[in-house]
């Protein structure tokens, strides 16, 4: 039973560092993906159209294409994440709405933690949420938006993630 809790806990660990060392990957690769959509659009300061909106959800296939055009395989991993992590776990998520396991873990784990980035930090449109009010949205999307385990995996390490992004 000990090794079980053990190896479960070492898991967490090293999917919360994995997801950790490709957000800041994903994070420069984004900046090149989001180059092929308008500034002007990714500065807009109040609601997008649905066009816009439809536009900007582009940003998941220019990703991808740049990501899996190298041979690495960080690469090709940081590829399929930035395909997926706009997934959602109930299947409303997009690019292809696929649902629960059918989304690869590290892109379940990516949605969490890119939710909770944007939600903490200052956009042209939006204030930054307090740490704790984002947490709780986390856990209000749990089986929803996220995937219950990645959820408590998050939160199990949320101390350690908050040092990594703050340094």
């Amino acid at each position: 039973m000990k090794k079980r809790a053990y190896e479960k806990k070492r898991f967490s660990i090293k999917a919360a560092m994995t997801t950790i060392i490709l957000h800041n990957l994903i994070i420069i690769i984004f900046f090149a993906a989001y180059n092929a959509i308008s500034s002007d659009l990714l500065k807009k300061p109040g609601k997008l159209t649905k066009e816009e909106f439809e536009l900007i959800k582009t940003h998941t296939q220019h990703g991808h294409r740049i990501l899996n055009s190298s041979y690495l395989p960080a690469l090709s991993l940081a590829a399929e994440i930035a395909y997926t992590h706009h997934e959602k776990f109930d299947g409303t998520g997009y690019p292809r709405g696929l649902s629960g396991s059918d989304i690869p873990v590290v892109a379940r784990m990516m949605a969490i933690v890119d939710v909770f980035d944007a939600l903490t930090h200052k956009r042209v449109y939006k204030d930054a949420m307090p740490i704790l009010d984002a947490l709780e949205y986390v856990k209000s999307e749990k089986g929803k938006h996220f995937d219950p385990e990645m959820v408590d995996i998050f939160i199990e390490n949320l101390d350690l993630i908050l040092k990594d992004i703050s340094e």
